[in-house]
């Protein structure tokens, strides 16, 4: 009695098998469309049967609500859902790979589980746990497991695409220029404190089908989810966004390169200069461009100059290096207890926000969960990187893109979290479980039942 798994759905016909998720993702990657041997080829939208639309559903859903403001419950749900998806994947295939591929997640999720028993605050480390790293991790292991049975991404770039739609239409109603700014909309969930974090991941998840070899539609659908989020971070004037895609397009230029498409990787360096160009006019106010009679670098050198984090980031240092070694407990509001009312009114001189956090991803990564949390932290982000940039090196096709992608992403959040820290919870399960999508693909047939 043969054994059934998930993971191959095949149609047939006779004696005839053809295997529908090759052929589309052939289809979907430009790659030669392959015969049945009649001349008969089979196409799906979805290839996969039944199954494979109830997880696309559920993936473009999750994307399509994290940047509405008022979804905790349903985001919990869908997540959940699909991990116990992953556990029915799990235990029906016996796919053991996650613990070969995603190995370094777990040291950093159980040392910041573990935070909670010598946290300051635990009420608020447990939540922050709750909300910013165990329902995402769930999110991540369960699109893992469902990616390794689907031989194409491209539900991913639906989801993507629905997710900017929301963000889109979330930034227009809530921002200071909207043109019908609605009250109930959160401005700083709508602006920069959300909406760019949003716009950087999910155009850094388009990119490798907007820049690769495969068919118009994908890269077309691709374009507008790239031109839609740059829209909306000029209209909240965001500053982050601009300059971290920009820098991100000089990395896929640079990789573009290496591989002999000079003229992509042109076309991608240009456009990072447009971005950097438009990041000084839409922000003059700040920069000074046309307004104090400066020129595009005179603009960014006083960017610089006028920069507060310069003044922020001193403080929580030392602080950091003044605090305990296992850290105060994981969450991004746990560090702010611990301060006195003079290094309060000390953070408050500098800037009204500087008492919030650090504004710098790895220094609250080591404030909240001391230098092991920060060790294993980074020992996630360099695994998961080394595994995405093989891929990019030695493979082509469908592997190169997944591993372009994983490293954008990565290099987006970072870049987005530098001068912030927004891995909370929307944004860190769009993160995680864009991860796990990543990282599943392609599916090795040698490593499942």
């Amino acid at each position: 009695m043969v054994k059934y798994d998930p993971c191959r759905d095949r149609d047939r016909a006779g004696d005839l098998k053809i295997d529908t998720h090759l052929i589309k993702t052939q289809q979907d990657m430009g790659e030669p469309r392959e015969s049945s041997g009649t001349g008969t080829s089979v196409s799906a939208a979805i290839p996969g049967g039944p199954m494979a639309i109830v997880d696309a559903s559920l993936l473009v859903i999750l994307f399509a609500i994290l940047p509405l403001e008022h979804t905790p419950g349903l985001r919990y749900l869908l997540c959940f859902l699909l991990g116990l998806r992953g556990f029915w994947l799990l235990a029906r295939q016996s796919d053991r790979s996650f613990l070969h591929r995603g190995w370094a997640v777990l040291p950093w999720v159980v040392w910041a589980s573990a935070s909670y028993f010598w946290s300051v605050a635990p009420e608020k480390t447990f939540a922050d746990l709750k909300h910013d790293l165990w329902v995402p991790v769930v999110a991540f292991f369960g699109l893992y497991q469902v990616f390794r049975c689907r031989r194409s991404l491209v539900p991913l770039l639906w989801a993507v695409a629905a997710g900017t739609l929301t963000n889109a239409i979330v930034t227009a109603f809530g921002a200071d220029s909207a043109p019908l700014p609605l009250p109930a909309v959160s401005r700083y969930f709508s602006t920069i404190g959300y909406s760019s974090t949003y716009a950087l991941y999910f155009s850094a998840l388009a990119l490798p089908w907007l820049l690769g070899k495969g068919g118009w539609r994908l890269r077309s659908l691709a374009l507008a989810v790239v031109v839609v989020n740059v829209g909306g971070a000029m209209l909240v004037e965001s500053r982050a966004f601009l300059l971290s895609l920009a820098l991100l397009l000089v990395v896929v230029a640079g990789a573009i390169a290496l591989r002999g498409r000079r003229r992509t990787a042109l076309a991608a360096g240009a456009a990072a200069v447009v971005l950097i160009v438009v990041f000084t006019l839409v922000n003059r106010d700040r920069t000074g461009v046309f307004t104090k009679g400066g020129g595009v670098a005179a603009g960014l050198a006083l960017v610089v100059q006028n920069e507060v984090r310069f003044g922020i980031w001193p403080r929580w240092a030392e602080r950091a290096l003044a605090g305990p070694v296992v850290g105060v407990g994981f969450g991004r509001d746990v560090p702010p207890v611990t301060l006195s009312p003079a290094e309060r009114e000390a953070m408050l001189a500098v800037d009204k926000f500087a008492a919030m956090h650090s504004h710098n991803i790895f220094l609250n990564v080591l404030l909240e969960t001391g230098w092991p949390g920060l060790l294993f932290f980074l020992l996630m982000l360099g695994q998961l990187s080394v595994q995405f940039l093989l891929r990019v090196s030695t493979q082509g096709g469908s592997m190169s893109q997944s591993g372009l992608g994983g490293l954008l992403l990565i290099a987006g959040m970072l870049l987005k979290n530098q001068t912030d820290v927004f891995m909370l919870f929307g944004p860190a399960v769009l993160f995680y479980a864009a991860l796990g999508c990543l990282l599943a693909w392609p599916r090795d047939e040698a490593s499942s039942s």
